[in-house]
């Protein structure tokens, strides 16, 4: 990650009040190793969460006209200018929002990818709503025989409020859902972050990874290693642990056509074809849900007070099974699994 520009603005106000006030910045903060490590962290939490993905849902909004502003002229001065103009409208909106609360708005462009590899390099511009928490600390006093217990008001960069974030390749090609969105410890996105930023045709994770299930099973099965075709609870289980071992959980459809349907073989672009000619909702990247990703190859049925959890071939190989005339029973076909039951009851 490499930072480019960075400016904090303060919003202020507090849970059951209406008024607020805002503390603009009036230069952008200088890059350096502190502010390096403050976006590091702030991507990375970013990162690490499923999000929503979304595109602009009129050009001439108030957020997306301010970008589309910025973006074509980008400049200090401008990115400056752009965050200043748009606090002002996030103030607006929670002012009509009795429930919400203000924080430190961070506004930040920065790039990933390799350097030496222009293509490579994708352009980020995020916006991170971040809060103080109150943490308990040890603090020593001179000539004192033990600590004091003390309060201190600190940045939890780990606990983002909401944040969104424009993948500038994407928007200026208008090419699928360009725009992005997270919340943490809320059942959804605030109504109000959402009108401010101006989102819509807004997708979630949990959709495009139940999505990506759908379009594995219409895809041909793949070769494997030994020039075998693969059944299809292997093909799931590779293109699984494929994600798995990818930095984030990201899913690159053209990433993984080039992987599992190569070239000299298949068609370009295999899967983000097929999407396309089926009609399934899926991103050509996105975040994989992580819930959502392990029943993709695992059974997880919970009733009462019993769970079962196994891989779904187990189901197909027979060592799972569900009989009865209407289908009342489930029979495990695994002796060690009985040992262990009989070995527990015996315990008691």
């Amino acid at each position: 990650m490499r930072l480019k520009k960075l400016v904090v603005h303060n919003l202020l106000k507090e849970l059951n009040e209406m008024e607020s006030k805002i503390v603009l910045s009036q230069e952008l903060m200088p890059i350096n190793a502190l502010s390096h490590l403050l976006v590091s962290r702030l991507v990375d939490t970013y990162s690490n969460t499923s999000p929503t993905y979304a595109v602009f849902d009129s050009a001439e909004k108030p957020f997306a006209k301010a970008f589309r502003l910025f973006f074509e002229n980008n400049t200090e001065e401008n990115f400056l200018l752009f965050s200043q103009n748009t606090a002002k409208l996030l103030r607006r909106e929670v002012e009509r929002e009795m429930f919400a609360k203000g924080g430190y708005l961070v506004f930040t462009e920065y790039e990933e990818g390799d350097e030496e590899d222009e293509e490579a390099i994708i352009t980020y511009f995020s916006i991170f709503l971040i809060r103080d928490t109150k943490e308990i600390l040890f603090q020593w006093v001179e000539n004192e025989p033990s600590p004091q217990i003390n309060t201190q008001e600190i940045l939890n960069l780990n606990k983002l409020a909401m944040a969104c974030r424009i993948r500038g390749d994407n928007y200026e090609q208008r090419e699928g859902k360009y725009l992005t969105m997270i919340k943490r410890g809320l059942p959804d996105i605030s109504a109000y972050f959402i009108r401010w930023i101006s989102a819509g045709e807004k997708e979630n994770s949990e959709t495009y990874t139940n999505n990506l299930l759908n379009l594995i099973n219409l895809a041909d099965l793949p070769l494997g290693e030994d020039n075998v075709e693969l059944t299809v609870d292997d093909f799931i289980n590779e293109v699984v642990d494929h994600i798995k071992r990818t930095p984030g959980k990201k899913v690159d459809l053209y990433n993984l056509s080039r992987t599992f349907y190569p070239r000299e073989k298949y068609l370009e672009n295999y899967l983000v074809n097929l999407a396309e000619r089926n009609n399934i909702m899926i991103g050509s990247e996105f975040v994989a849900d992580g819930r959502t990703l392990n029943r993709l190859n695992h059974i997880n049925v919970k009733y009462g007070d019993l769970q079962i959890k196994f891989p779904r071939k187990f189901y197909k190989d027979g060592k799972v099974e569900v009989t009865g005339l209407n289908n009342e029973n489930i029979i495990i076909h695994s002796s060690e699994l009985a040992k262990k039951v009989l070995e527990e009851v015996g315990r008691v």
